[in-house]
């Protein structure tokens, strides 16, 4: 689930900004959810002392009444989540030099005075480039999942995990990767929030949908994946999967 934040001091354009966002992330049953949506720079900032591995998205006003700026704050988000997409919300034109001596990498900026249906396209384009890339091989390349087995912490590449199960071992997950698999103590819901192509498909079973050859329809729902592996899927869940999968 890819946790979305909002930066806004206006109250009202806050509100409208999060009812596009919500809007289309339920016609569309997007792997995404509003998280934090606030008039205060440091409150995102404390989230994400709280919780490092967020990859998020960040609808950020430039200028917030407060000490701190959009840009300040973009750049603060940078430090922790170097791989976040991030949008401007402005009236501000040219603001690309300003952002580029600062090496924010923007994702995008959307201009308040536009009209409101203008407003909705640009936001929603946002959301939707961000989803494309979310499904696709060069979005979080360069994530790793960390393992500690024993004294040992392990490193291994988003793109070579299939899926994770729960072992017959208590409180230990099995990870099925490309070549192998690592038993460790873990918990299946908090994997699936590391990640947005970690997904359910059973209480038992978190996958990388990136990996999810094909879905079977016959008697029981069940998920193929690129090597051969097969696992079934909850029906409560087959609906959801099938949006993530085909985006």
């Amino acid at each position: 689930m890819l946790p979305i934040f909002i930066c806004e001091d206006d109250a009202i354009q806050r509100t409208t900004l999060e009812r596009y966002i919500t809007n289309y992330i339920v016609m569309e049953e997007l792997s995404m959810r509003i998280t934090l949506s606030t008039d205060d720079p440091e409150a995102i900032l404390e989230y994400l002392k709280q919780n490092p591995k967020t990859m998020g998205i960040y609808f950020l006003d430039v200028d917030l009444g407060h000490a701190m700026n959009g840009i300040d704050l973009a750049v603060k988000i940078r430090e922790v989540d170097p791989l976040g997409a991030i949008v401007f919300v402005t009236t501000h034109s040219g603001l690309a030099p300003t952002l580029f001596k600062h090496r924010v990498e923007a994702l995008g900026y959307i201009t308040k005075d536009n009209l409101p249906e203008d407003v909705q396209r640009e936001v929603v384009e946002c959301l939707q480039t961000i989803q494309k890339r979310s499904m696709g091989s060069s979005f979080y390349d360069e994530v790793r999942f960390k393992v500690k087995i024993g004294s040992q912490t392990r490193l291994f590449p988003i793109a070579d995990i299939l899926f994770f199960e729960t072992s017959t071992e208590q409180k230990k997950v099995i990870m099925h990767l490309k070549e192998g698999e690592v038993t460790f103590f873990g918990k299946l819901k908090e994997i699936e929030a590391f990640h947005p192509n970690f997904v359910f498909i059973h209480k038992s079973t978190v996958v990388n949908i990136t990996h999810i050859k094909s879905i079977g329809m016959n008697q029981d729902f069940t998920a193929y994946f690129s090597n051969g592996d097969q696992r079934p899927v909850a029906t409560r869940m087959m609906k959801s999967l099938k949006g993530k999968i085909h985006g």
